[in-house]
């Protein structure tokens, strides 16, 4: 959470480099810098650390005040940003980032260089929260992941990315490669519930979001989060947010 004493993340520029050699070393002063490679491979030192190779959808923390140097044996093409502020959002010790499965951030780079050789100082400031926001989230959570057994991460990613479909145990146990016995004990002593249960939350959870869309009306959103039988939706939207959907919806409208 950022606290009162934080300072405010600042754009100072962003541009696009590319080239076909080295990057001798050098510092950016008392800025923060993120690189995301684009094209190509580079290998990146910060200061005495060995080289940390990077491939395309790869983006580099680099600390303020600390030298930096980039090798290539071939072409290469990254999007720089530099930023003074934001550390209580993206701690700045330097580190690889893989943004290859996050096409919105590696996006906002390009937007970051546009709205910088635009000059548009107020947008650049905001896009530039948003994405260190969006970064530390994504650390956050590889974190909590990284505290559970692999074949829990294995299920929890399979239940997230199937809640609209019929699941058995036996589908949550094949894709973490454990038997269903063990794979119900590993679900209860990390969510106190076993694998169904667990979906039949994060379908819930992902149903609330959707009910903030006005225009998509309760079947629909019953249907992508699983659910055939919109009373049977129902019954269980109220036992976890103590109201039917179509109320809920009404008292968290903002319009």
């Amino acid at each position: 959470m950022p606290t009162s004493h934080a300072i405010r993340p600042h754009l100072v520029y962003a541009l696009v480099g590319r080239g076909r050699g080295d990057v001798r070393m050098h510092v950016h002063g008392p800025y923060s810098e993120l690189v995301l490679v684009c094209a190509g491979r580079v290998a990146s030192s910060v200061a005495d650390a060995a080289p940390v190779e990077a491939s395309p959808g790869q983006c580099y923390v680099m600390p303020p005040s600390k030298p930096h140097d980039q090798t290539s044996k071939g072409p290469w093409r990254s999007h720089c940003v530099l930023y003074e502020g934001g550390a209580d959002l993206l701690p700045t010790r330097p580190r690889l980032l893989s943004l290859a499965d996050d096409a919105l951030a590696r996006r906002w780079f390009a937007d970051l260089i546009e709205l910088s050789d635009a000059g548009d100082s107020g947008a650049g400031d905001a896009l530039l929260v948003t994405l260190l926001t969006r970064l530390g989230a994504r650390e956050d959570r590889a974190q909590d992941a990284a505290e559970l057994p692999p074949p829990l991460v294995l299920a929890t990613a399979f239940l997230e990315t199937h809640l609209d479909r019929a699941l058995a145990d036996e589908d949550v146990a094949a894709a973490a490669a454990v038997s269903v016995s063990h794979c119900g004990a590993l679900f209860r002593t990390h969510f106190g519930c076993g694998p169904l249960r667990h979906l039949q939350r994060l379908r819930l959870e992902r149903a609330a979001r959707e009910l903030r869309n006005p225009y998509a009306t309760l079947a629909e959103v019953a249907k992508r989060c699983g659910y055939t039988d919109l009373n049977y939706f129902t019954r269980h939207f109220r036992r976890r947010f103590g109201q039917p959907p179509g109320r809920w919806r009404s008292s968290t409208s903002v319009s």
